[in-house]
């Protein structure tokens, strides 16, 4: 995974990532500028901007890659391209994915213990941003 910092965003992925998402997201085609989700293959394209990892968190070589696929499947529900309780299954994602880069059960546990308390509230398509472009 290579990355850069980012204008408005942490990061500027400068590669291509797939990952692959819970089954539960198998009848849902997406596909944006940036995002493609396919029978339960997330691929997000060079260039997509996100946070990093959200709250008292740091981030680290093995959450760059799972933040950026969360932020990726927020962001399809965000929009609307995938049912708002569909967040659960986000969340589940990026356990995995964490898990899978081996971080450790203190720091992973605090992880899912601050999702917990958001309930999805980052892919809620309430908090959709308003894009003004200029003339």
């Amino acid at each position: 995974m290579y990355y850069t910092k980012g204008h408005n965003y942490k990061y500027k992925s400068a590669d291509t990532e797939v990952l692959i998402v819970d089954e539960a997201f198998r009848p849902y085609i997406c596909m944006t500028q940036f995002i493609t989700l396919k029978d339960c293959v997330l691929t997000i394209q060079l260039s997509y901007c996100w946070d990093g990892a959200s709250g008292p968190t740091v981030d680290t070589k093995n959450t760059i890659v799972p933040s950026q696929g969360h932020d990726a499947l927020a962001q399809l529900i965000r929009e609307g391209h995938i049912p708002f309780e569909m967040w659960i299954y986000a969340d589940k994602d990026l356990y995995k994915w964490l898990r899978e880069r081996k971080m450790s059960s203190l720091r992973l546990w605090a992880w899912e213990f601050g999702l917990s308390k958001s309930k999805g509230s980052y892919a809620n398509p309430k908090t959709l941003k308003k894009v003004h472009y200029a003339p």
